[in-house]
């Protein structure tokens, strides 16, 4: 899933981070510190989170995509693993294995 969703999970949450950082900077030039407490970071990661899964799920073309890419969609739909032809999902860069 790092193809779709979890990356863009991961951008959402960095970007949310680097604008805090940024913000704390801005706020105490004087102090080159920033207060990285875990007491103080984790009520403010918690808000990250929800921001970032509402943003991710607003993404249905991205993560159906992601879904098609990595081959989870055809094992939804075919239930059998005799059905599943794994060759499907093995990319121009793993075939040299």
């Amino acid at each position: 899933m790092d193809v779709s969703v979890n990356q863009l999970f991961k951008v959402a949450l960095k970007d949310k981070f680097i604008t805090w950082y940024a913000e704390q900077v801005n706020i105490d030039d004087e102090n080159d510190v920033v207060d990285l407490r875990l007491s103080l970071i984790k009520p403010i990661h918690a808000h990250w989170l929800v921001q970032a899964h509402k943003e991710v799920s607003a993404q249905h073309t991205t993560i159906t995509r992601g879904f098609f890419q990595t081959g989870i969609k055809h094992v939804m739909d075919n239930p059998d693993p005799d059905e599943h032809d794994t060759d499907l999902y093995i990319s121009s860069s793993d075939s040299d294995i």
